[in-house]
């Protein structure tokens, strides 16, 4: 059984390598320019996870103190998208 799991997780790093390293690559190819390209990558981002949030529970169980935490990571990932989509 542990073998199993050992070979999912193996699986799953090798699949998640595979998918950031053509993030690069899916970029240049799309033709947005690169505030749209972030812009709609972080609503996506954020839909999904408000979703997941919803289906599993926990998302009255996010505290009031730390919405404000929460939007200045999700500033600084959008700002690291722009750089790195410029570059």
């Amino acid at each position: 059984m542990c073998q199993i799991i050992e070979k999912n997780k193996l699986l799953t790093l090798h699949l998640m390598v595979i998918i950031l390293g053509f993030t690069g690559i899916l970029g240049k190819l799309i033709s947005l320019e690169t505030t749209y390209l972030v812009w709609y990558r972080m609503l996506i981002a954020f839909i999904v996870l408000l979703i997941f949030l919803f289906f599993k529970g926990k998302i009255y169980e996010i505290k009031k103190e730390d919405i404000l935490p929460l939007i200045g990571v999700g500033a600084i990932v959008a700002l690291h998208w722009l750089f790195f989509f410029e570059a």
